[in-house]
């Protein structure tokens, strides 16, 4: 459902439809979808955040996912990302928070109804959130979410094929160029 002029209101469907489509996407794109644009977007997610219930008054997902969004590439301005992973095939978005800082993830963690009950968090390789996870949910599993760890594992396998490639032929250079990905 499109809204095709811009000054309708939205319903509390699509205000959440809204929300949620802004976890992982730019305000731009977003608005693209919705026909409107990414500046009305963004009035719209800064309007909509304060509107769902407390993190304390949600169940508490026994497995969670930490990332961050950036909100204008390359100016430092970042999100927090907070999903319930219960359902791996389905990660649903669980908190937006305007902060990544340490101390503000430790704070969302301590805010959980039931803390206990989280058996592990997916994270990248980002130091304050491993800290603040040992802190605020010591029982809790640390897992670096797989994106990260093929990621890191290419830039490694990288570097290995370009240190090799100095003491090679120009042809052995070339194969072995040719056969950058990995085959299993």
């Amino acid at each position: 459902m499109v809204n095709k002029k811009p000054y309708q209101r939205m319903s509390v469907i699509a205000k959440q439809s809204l929300i949620f489509a802004t976890a992982d996407r730019t305000f731009k794109s977003v608005g693209e979808a919705f026909d409107r644009s990414g500046q009305h977007i963004g009035v719209h997610a800064r309007a909509c955040h304060g509107e769902h219930p407390a993190i304390s008054d949600r169940s508490t997902p026994a497995l969670i996912g930490l990332d961050e969004i950036s909100l204008a590439k390359g100016k430092g301005k970042y999100r927090l990302v907070m999903y319930d992973l219960s359902v791996p095939w389905r990660p649903q978005l669980f908190e937006l928070h305007e902060s990544r800082r340490k101390e503000a993830v430790m704070d969302l963690f301590n805010q959980l109804s039931q803390p206990e009950q989280v058996i592990a968090v997916a994270i990248d390789m980002w130091r304050p959130y491993q800290t603040a996870i040992k802190a605020a949910l010591p029982q809790a599993i640390v897992v670096i979410d797989a994106f990260h760890v093929i990621q890191a594992s290419t830039h490694a396998l990288d570097d290995v094929r370009k240190s090799v490639q100095h003491v090679l032929t120009k042809e052995e250079r070339v194969a072995l160029k040719r056969r950058q990905r990995l085959v299993c």
